[in-house]
């Protein structure tokens, strides 16, 4: 199920095994100072999913796996995301996973500022 509002849990959602860190679940705004939006954007009062890119370092990564698509009809898959911090190297990237390759479809990098 891709619409999740991550307000219960992870719906079908899953950390991958083979990368750096994990996302985590939050309400409200981010542990970190200056980093993070203040609330989630669905209600200003759920959760959302970040990561606390001030633990990470160069090469890091944290994967999350969507769960699997009906392999007919067109797809549209859309987000919210706040990218806000002080990693110079952040990045968010899509990608779609056909027969086992990865296809980059989408990517934001840098800091796009604390907007909402």
């Amino acid at each position: 199920h891709l619409g999740c509002d991550f307000d219960t849990d992870f719906c079908e959602w899953e950390q991958s095994t083979t990368d750096s860190f994990d996302w985590q679940r939050n309400r409200g705004p981010t542990p970190s100072i200056n980093t993070g939006p203040p609330y989630d954007h669905t209600s200003a009062d759920g959760y959302y999913i970040y990561i606390e890119g001030d633990l990470a370092k160069p090469g890091d990564v944290a994967h999350l796996l969507s769960p699997r698509c009906p392999a007919y009809g067109p797809h549209c898959f859309r987000f919210w995301y706040h990218m806000y911090g002080v990693a110079q190297n952040m990045a968010l990237k899509v990608y779609l996973v056909e027969k086992g390759a990865a296809f980059l479809k989408w990517v934001q990098t840098g800091n796009q500022g604390n907007k909402r």
